[in-house]
């Protein structure tokens, strides 16, 4: 039945939990950049909160960093510095934040040992990785932003205890979702779907329809839309 799915509405996304990432449990401070930069401090740049419409995303204000002072080949060797956060050994989190560039690029964002590279193109779009803390203790947020010269722009900034890689991908007949954390998940589906009836998963794929589903660690559901 090559092709039953249908076509994909879109690319896939992530399925945040109300509870777990609700914006009260940011644990960087004025990550929206709605006040001043304290805490914030650079390396071979500048840093300043800007106000302007054209660079604003979200609430008052969003952080520039600034063109290197003197040129840095190395991406370490230009950064902004984030303030102090307490991280506990073995605990997963989540860091989601927008940015844009005046050219695109790649910058690094670092958490203590904990590094992921991305890309950064002209207008506005949105990061995530998740980590597990190796240590508890203090760390610092860093975007090293060398080698590349160009300004960037930086906004809603937000740490999270807990894994956000749950991802859900809609299709014209089916909807697949996939949980890729370390524990079990149940994920609201906002619409009656239904599973598929099958044979080997008869407990699962027993064509019931459901408004959640329930997806152990490291596995995925491919469930279909009723026909009406």
């Amino acid at each position: 039945h090559s092709g039953w799915m249908g076509f994909p509405w879109g690319p896939r996304y992530r399925l945040y939990d109300a509870e777990t990432f609700a914006p009260e449990r940011n644990l960087m401070p004025d990550g929206n950049f709605d006040s001043t930069l304290s805490g914030w401090s650079a390396n071979n740049v500048t840093v300043q909160v800007d106000t302007s419409a054209a660079n604003r995303l979200d609430g008052a204000g969003t952080l520039r960093i600034g063109k290197h002072l003197n040129y840095a080949e190395d991406r370490t060797g230009a950064a902004a510095v984030g303030p102090v956060v307490k991280l506990t050994a073995g605990v997963e989190y989540t860091l989601a934040f927008a940015a844009k560039a005046s050219s695109t690029r790649m910058i690094q964002v670092a958490l203590g040992s904990q590094l992921e590279e991305f890309y950064i193109p002209d207008e506005w779009s949105r990061r995530v990785f998740t980590f597990k803390a190796p240590s508890t203790g203090n760390y610092r947020l860093r975007f090293n932003v060398g080698r590349e010269n160009t300004n960037i722009w930086i906004d809603s900034i937000y740490l999270f205890a807990g894994n956000a890689n749950v991802f859900r991908r809609d299709f014209d007949n089916a909807v697949v979702i996939v949980n890729a954390t370390e524990s079990t998940r149940t994920v609201e589906l906002d619409e009656t779907l239904q599973r598929i009836r099958g044979t080997g998963q008869d407990a699962i794929n027993d064509g019931s329809k459901v408004t959640r589903v329930t997806i152990a660690s490291k596995d995925s559901a491919i469930l279909i839309r009723p026909e009406k």
